[in-house]
This record gives structure tokens, sequence and C-alpha cells, in this order.
């Protein structure tokens, strides 16, 4: 990159550090490597503003490869909605997977992520989803649908209080409340 890379205006820096729950080196080293994997992609790093990732690009990252959720983290971190991010969504990417974010911000972005048919609600089959994306069973032969259905009624029947067939985002703030883990693994680190 040399000379020729953009650099990050004092003022966005000083900005994205008031919005964001990255350090000031955080926000340069996410700007440099956004940069590098526009440059991979075949595009020109210009401005932060006209800096994008396709899903293709993240697919490559290495904290991004082997995410089961990656489609819907660009999915739900994407502005435009139409699943590239550009560099301040990026930045929120960074900034809510980051150990400094409150458990409530990483709640909120958790349920968001584990929506799939994005109606604000888990129900069975977002259940059933999470549950084959994170058996993997592509590359470790997976539950059954069986399996998968026996362990979403119990979650079920241990988060949704309300007896409604749904686990509200409130539903799932208790449920995280009782697992201390929870901020430590939705952590990604670049």
């Amino acid at each position: 990159m040399g000379n020729s890379a953009t650099k990050l205006p004092a003022q966005d820096l000083r900005d994205y550090q008031d919005l964001t729950y990255l350090s000031k080196n955080e926000i340069v080293r996410a700007f440099r490597r956004m940069q590098r994997e526009v440059k991979l992609a075949g595009r020109n790093p210009q401005q932060p503003s006209e800096m994008f990732l396709r899903f293709e690009d993240l697919e490559r990252m290495p904290e991004f490869m082997f995410n089961p959720f990656r489609d819907r983290i660009c999915s739900v971190f994407s502005s435009r909605k139409d699943n590239t991010l550009t560099f301040e969504d990026f930045l929120d990417v960074l900034s809510v997977f980051s150990e400094s974010a409150p458990k409530s911000v990483k709640t909120a972005y958790a349920f968001k992520i584990y929506d799939f048919n994005e109606d604000s609600l888990l129900d069975q089959n977002d259940l059933a989803e999470l549950i084959r994306r994170l058996t993997n069973p592509e590359q470790l032969g997976g539950l059954h649908d069986e399996e998968i259905q026996k362990i979403c009624k119990y979650i079920m029947q241990e988060a949704d209080l309300d007896e409604n067939g749904y686990i509200s985002l409130t539903e799932f703030e208790l449920v995280v409340s009782k697992s201390p883990d929870f901020v430590k693994t939705f952590c990604i680190r670049f």
C-alpha cells in the first residue's frame, strides 16, 4: 500500500471512537484491514465512505471463514441491506464483537443474528437452523432432525416463559444472563 494508501481523517477517527467500543488503534487496524481486503477483492480501496466488503470477501477472512453465522452477520449489519458491509458497518461488527462491548449490546445483536426469518422472535424454525449451523452437519455428520426437534423443545420449555411458542428478546436476555461465558464467546479478535 505504501504512500498510495488513503489515510483515515483524524476527525473521522475521533467520531468512530465516540460511536463504537473500539480504541483508536483498533479502528486504524480495521481500516487497514478493510483496505487490504478490498484490494484483494480486485477493487480500489478508496476513502472510507466508498469502501465496502461483499459477503464473499468476508468468507475469505480467517475471522469469519469458519463462523457458521457469517451470512447472518453480514445481513444484520449491512446498512445497505444488500449483503455488503460499508466501512462503518464493518466497524459496527467489530465493535459489537469486541471484548469492550457490553453484554446487552452483544445479546441484542446475537438475537438478531439468530432470528433467521427476521420476525423479531425466535421460533422453532429459528432454533432448528441455529442448532444445524452449530452442529455443522456437512463436516461432522450433524444431528438428526429428531434430535434437533428434541433440543428445540427443551429450549422452548426453558426459555419461552409466557409459553406462546416464541422466544422474545426479553426471554433471550434472561437466558443469556444465566450464561457467564456468553460475552467471552461472542467475540471476534483482529
